[in-house]
C-alpha cells in the first residue's frame, strides 16, 4: 500500500475513534445475579435523529464498540431501560442526551 493512502485510511480510522469516544460513553455500575450492569451515553441530533432507525442503528453500533472494547465481544446484551434528556436546540435543531441501561452476563 502507498504511504499516503496508508496514513489518509489510519487518519480516518483516528477521527473515527475520536468522534466515538468524545460523543459517548460507557460506565459500568452494579454487578449483579451473574450480569454486569452499564450505562451507556450518547447522542441525539440533526445528523442522527432520535426517532431515525438508522441512526439507532448506528447508536447500537458505537454500544457495541464499548461492549467489545470492555470484553464482551459476542454477548448477548439487553437495553432494560432509555432515558432521553432534552439539552437544547442549535441552528440544526434540538439535541438530546440518551442514556440506556445495558445488561450483560457477567464474566
Amino acid at each position: 500500500m502507498k504511504p499516503a493512502a496508508l496514513l489518509l485510511m489510519t487518519s480516518a480510522l483516528l477521527c473515527g475513534c475520536a468522534f466515538y469516544d468524545s460523543k459517548t460513553g460507557f460506565v459500568p455500575t452494579r454487578l449483579e445475579e451473574g450480569y454486569q450492569y452499564f450505562r451507556y451515553r450518547t447522542f441525539a441530533d440533526a445528523a442522527y435523529p432520535l426517532e431515525d432507525a438508522a441512526a439507532e442503528k448506528a447508536r447500537t453500533g458505537w454500544l457495541e464498540t464499548w461492549l467489545a472494547d470492555s470484553g464482551y465481544t459476542g454477548t448477548p446484551y439487553e437495553v432494560t431501560k432509555r432515558d432521553v434528556l432534552f439539552r437544547n436546540t442549535n441552528a440544526r435543531g434540538d439535541v438530546y442526551d440518551l442514556h440506556y441501561d445495558v445488561r450483560v452476563i457477567a464474566h
